[in-house]
C-alpha cells in the first residue's frame, strides 16, 4: 500500500459526477463483468447460465440482465443470488447438473471452484459455448473432475470453451450510473472500515462469506 503512486494519465478514467466513489470502486470488477460481452459469446435469444454468488458471480450475471439476456443465475446462497435483478434463481444441489442437463446455450463459470467447471460443461448443450470466467486453486481433492472429462465433452459435443478475464473500464463507468447496478454493489459491501484500520480490514476481507470490504479515507 504505496503512500505514493506515479503512473500515465493515460490510465485514468473519468467517473461520472453521478457515481458515488463508494460505487466506483467497484469499476475494476465490473469491467471484467463487461469482458464476457465484449467477446461476443453470447447471441441475442441466447438462454444463458451464471454458475456462482460471489462478487464476480454477481456482477456477471446483473450485466447479462442489463444487456438484455436472459439469465438463470446458480449458486449455494439464496441472500447473496437475491442481491441481482432480472434473473431466475437456482440454488445448486446435488441434482442440479442432471436437472439443466444441456439446457442452455452458453454458460458462464464464476463460481472459482473446480467443481463448478464441471457443472458449467453439465449444463451446456452441444455446440454451445462454456466462459470461463474465474481461476480456480490448485489442491489435491478426490472430487476435483478430470480434465480429460472436460476435454472429451468440449470435443464430442463441439462446444467452445473460452476464457474471459480483465474486460473495459469506460462501460463499467457506464453501468454504475444504473440503479440496479448501484443495488447491487451497494448491497455486496458487507463492512466500511477506516484506513488507518487497513490491516483489519484485510482480516475481514479473508472471512468466509464476507463480499466486500472497504477502507475509508476520513
Amino acid at each position: 500500500m504505496a503512500e505514493y503512486l506515479t503512473l500515465p494519465v493515460a490510465n485514468l478514467h473519468r467517473v461520472p459526477d453521478e457515481v458515488p466513489d463508494q460505487d466506483a470502486c467497484f469499476a475494476e470488477p465490473l469491467a471484467a463483468a463487461c469482458r464476457v460481452a465484449e467477446q461476443q459469446v453470447l447471441r441475442a435469444g441466447d438462454r444463458v447460465a451464471v454458475v456462482g454468488d460471489g462478487k464476480l458471480g454477481l456482477l456477471v450475471a446483473q450485466m447479462l440482465v442489463l444487456q438484455r439476456h436472459s439469465v438463470t443465475h446458480f449458486g449455494k446462497h439464496e441472500h447473496k443470488l437475491q442481491l441481482v435483478s432480472g434473473t431466475q434463481r437456482e440454488l445448486v444441489t446435488d441434482q442440479t447438473a442432471e436437472c439443466h442437463a444441456a439446457a442452455f446455450d452458453a454458460v458462464v463459470e464464476a463460481s472459482g471452484f473446480s467443481q463448478g467447471i464441471k457443472l458449467a460443461s453439465a449444463m451446456t448443450r452441444p455446440m454451445g459455448s462454456i466462459v470461463l470466467k474465474s481461476t480456480c486453486s490448485a489442491v489435491n481433492d478426490a472430487s476435483m473432475p478430470a480434465w480429460s472429462d472436460i476435454a472429451n465433452d468440449v470435443v464430442v459435443n463441439e462446444k467452445r470453451l473460452q476464457g474471459s478475464r480483465c474486460g473495459p473500464f469506460e462501460p463499467a463507468l457506464e453501468a454504475l450510473k444504473d440503479a440496479r447496478i448501484q443495488r447491487l454493489v451497494r448491497g455486496m459491501l458487507s463492512k466500511e472500515i477506516a484506513l488507518s484500520e487497513g490491516p483489519a480490514g484485510i482480516a475481514a476481507a479473508q472471512t468466509r462469506g464476507v463480499l466486500k470490504v472497504q477502507l475509508v479515507m476520513t
